[in-house]
């Protein structure tokens, strides 16, 4: 009489949520990780990209102009001052060399600005000493008011 037996091996499948190393649970966790990471990264360059028209033309800083950088004129606001580099009339921009822009928390250096007004570059030359209140709207640099010196 011959006993047959036979020996029978459960092995836990590879992705079961019953495997004791939690291996899955892990990866699932990486994978989370990673997705957030990539998603908060993602938020961040679109944010970045917006200041991206704001971002100074030269990214050397330019010497600041001879005159004071801030002067405040009695209710106007503050002032920054400027020399104008270049003038694009038909874009409506103008490269300014300027001082702090304390309003917008800028430090001095040369910017492609555009212009609220086309009227504010008449009768501005390249070389030009300017007063100029600029502001940000929708992540784009302004000059809303600007008198030549």
């Amino acid at each position: 009489m011959a006993a047959s037996a036979f020996l029978e091996i459960r092995v836990p499948p590879r992705h079961s949520a019953l495997s004791t190393d939690n291996k899955p649970r892990r990866r699932r966790k990486e994978h989370m990780k990673h997705a957030v990471c990539s998603s908060i990264l993602m938020i961040a360059l679109a944010v970045g990209v917006q200041e991206i028209d704001a971002a100074p033309v030269d990214a050397r800083m330019a010497t600041p102009p001879t005159a004071s950088p801030q002067v405040k004129t009695p209710g106007s606001g503050t002032y920054s001052s400027g020399q104008v580099k270049s003038i694009d009339w038909d874009q409506g921009k103008v490269l300014i060399a300027h001082g702090p822009i304390e309003n917008l928390g800028m430090p001095s250096m040369t910017m492609l600005f555009r212009v609220s007004e086309r009227s504010l570059l008449k009768n501005l030359n390249t070389g030009d000493k300017v007063q100029f209140k600029a502001e940000k709207n929708h992540g784009t640099l302004f000059i809303v008011e600007m008198v030549r010196q």
